[in-house]
């Protein structure tokens, strides 16, 4: 994947680390990180700009969901890198997982999330999220599963039990993702 403003490009690991993080410190916030991971997934399959909306539309809808419930503790112990959840969603549907098997990727996802003190500074994984989310989507399609119920069971540990469905909804446009991934400079 290219990384924006050097001309370089990267392998998709790195280059979602590379560029998350720069997304994170500039406060860009969770859909520009979810279109930077849907970029590099749908890239890789082949996907259309309708099929990035509708991923990253389920994605933010994952986000709000998972953001919901951690504000609904009053004093977490910790709190999770949220967004690798919601870019394993984004990843996932961009790659083809089928709905019913969604559950077994968010739990990888689950357990690539870090969990920082909640008073603390934000940690040194700024670039995360994006990166463990389509290494989530990665090792579930090459054969690598997680624990079961490890999403629920990791966000437990902090804010009690997760449920609720992902939805998403679609976008007309037939733009391939592979250009606009190659539109970034």
């Amino acid at each position: 994947m290219p990384l924006p403003g050097t001309g370089l490009r990267a392998a998709p690991y790195p280059g979602l680390l590379w560029a998350g993080e720069r997304c994170a410190r500039a406060g860009l916030g969770t859909d520009a990180m979810l279109a930077l991971v849907g970029l590099v997934a749908g890239a890789e399959h082949g996907r259309s700009a309708a099929d990035l909306g509708r991923a990253v539309r389920a994605a933010l809808a994952v986000a709000a969901h998972l953001e919901h419930r951690v504000a609904e503790v009053a004093r977490p112990v910790g709190l999770p890198t949220g967004g690798v959840v919601p870019a394993a969603t984004c990843a996932a549907v961009l790659t083809g997982v089928p709905l019913a098997d969604l559950p077994a990727v968010l739990d990888l996802a689950g357990s690539l999330m870090a969990v920082a003190a909640p008073a603390g500074p934000p940690g040194p994984w700024a670039g995360h999220e994006p990166a463990a989310g389509w290494l989530a989507v990665r090792s579930w399609t090459s054969g690598l599963a997680g624990m079961p119920d490890g999403l629920t069971r990791t966000l437990a540990a902090v804010t009690g039990p997760v449920t609720g469905p992902v939805t998403g909804d679609g976008l007309p446009a037939d733009v391939p993702v592979r250009a606009l991934l190659d539109r970034l400079r």
